[in-house]
């Protein structure tokens, strides 16, 4: 799903849609419980607390961001996931200048 969004934002930045990423980590709701996993001991337990999680992930949507890593998917988001976005910036980038246009998506000369 997050390539899906890296193309859909890319090929939407010269509108006025603003494509939104929020990353969840695991959260304490009814999904891990034993009515609806029955092999999971404390499955509630697991993730963070739903209250704690809906803060964060408002405050992040509130700040206007396009990408909200919240509770634990921040280490990875801010670990590795600057370059994966740099690597595929550079890919756009290529795939663009082969197809005879800039980064900004303009017709550029051919020699």
């Amino acid at each position: 799903m997050h390539h899906f969004i890296l193309c859909l934002r890319e090929q939407l930045k010269e509108t006025k849609v603003k494509v939104v990423e929020l990353y969840p980590p695991a959260v304490q709701t009814e999904l891990h419980d034993e009515k609806h996993q029955p092999d999971i001991k404390n499955g509630g337990q697991i993730g963070m607390p739903l209250d704690q999680f809906i803060e964060e992930a408002y405050n992040g949507l509130a700040a206007g961001k396009e990408q909200v890593p919240v509770g634990t998917s921040k280490q990875s988001f801010d670990t590795w996931e600057a370059e994966r976005q740099k690597q595929f910036h550079g890919m756009v980038e290529a795939i663009s200048r082969r197809n005879g246009r800039n980064a900004e998506g303009a017709q550029v000369k051919q020699h």
